[in-house]
């Protein structure tokens, strides 16, 4: 683990998550929780912010969502007292997936649908009813919702515009997906406050039977090492030097992301400002 104030870096996102709900004039915050680390570690910034009665951690499975998901994401809710709700999605998206391959029946045959796979289109369609049931409870609520997202992903654009981009505030906005796993640790490093799993498994989405995030990306730690030496060389790729420990290919997929992504962070709710490294 990295000497960083990981102790600050929780306590800026904790601020920020505050100075959010009371700009919004709440007292509560809506967080999704899909068994993954990003949720978990914006679930407890919020908290920590808010007071655990305050937050509102929400799971929203699909035929895709495991059981373990499922598990890691009550025992979260547990440990931080959270008012912890499971929402099944599963049913509009079956109906809104057959509304649209039913209406964009061919000809010509589109591919968005492929019989024996999960589009990106269908993916996104979870994505996105996802954002909308989110979006549904803060306002039903009273609450706003905290957006998961971290660097890595805003800087690919690996997330579903209007749907796990959506929030009123990006509290791990600044954070790489490793460090996110370096937060993990710090914050378990006396007790087990996220499940051990959640901070071991292979990242995924579970947007699809068998997903992972190294399906779309290269291994995080390469995929960071990458993004960095991108920012050092000002986002542009004759300006930056490729570290030792990325490869020529996983270096040429990286500045594609990155390049096809740019639009996207336009859409985005506004980061959290943390301590310096």
């Amino acid at each position: 683990m990295s000497s960083r104030d990981w102790e600050g870096v929780l306590d800026a996102m904790a601020d920020g998550i505050a100075r959010a709900a009371s700009d919004a004039r709440v007292g509560r915050v809506v967080v999704g929780v899909s068994g993954g680390l990003d949720g978990a570690v914006v679930a407890v910034a919020a908290a920590r912010a808010m007071r655990g009665e305050n937050v509102l951690t929400a799971f929203l499975p699909t035929r895709f969502s495991s059981q373990a998901s499922r598990d890691d994401a009550a025992a979260l809710g547990r440990n931080l007292g959270t008012d912890h709700h499971v929402i099944s999605i599963d049913e509009p998206y079956g109906v809104l997936r057959s509304a649209v391959q039913d209406g964009m029946a061919g000809p010509p045959a589109w591919p968005g649908f492929v019989d024996g796979a999960t589009s990106v289109a269908e993916q996104n369609i979870q994505a996105r009813l996802r954002g909308t049931t989110l979006m549904a409870i803060a306002n039903a609520t009273g609450g706003i919702v905290l957006n998961t997202g971290n660097l890595s992903e805003v800087r690919t654009g690996y997330f579903t515009l209007y749907g796990d981009g959506i929030g009123a505030v990006a509290p791990l906005g600044r954070l790489y997906k490793t460090e996110v796993q370096e937060l993990a640790a710090w914050i378990n490093r006396e007790s087990e406050v996220i499940p051990a799993f959640t901070v071991s498994r292979p990242p995924s989405a579970e947007l699809a039977d068998g997903q992972e995030d190294s399906d779309s990306l290269p291994p995080y730690p390469v995929l960071d090492a990458a993004l960095r030496a991108l920012a050092a060389g000002a986002g542009r790729p004759e300006g930056a030097v490729r570290p030792a420990s990325v490869d020529e290919a996983a270096w040429a997929r990286t500045q594609q992301l990155v390049a096809g992504a740019a639009f996207k962070a336009r859409y985005l709710p506004p980061s959290v400002d943390l301590p310096a490294d």
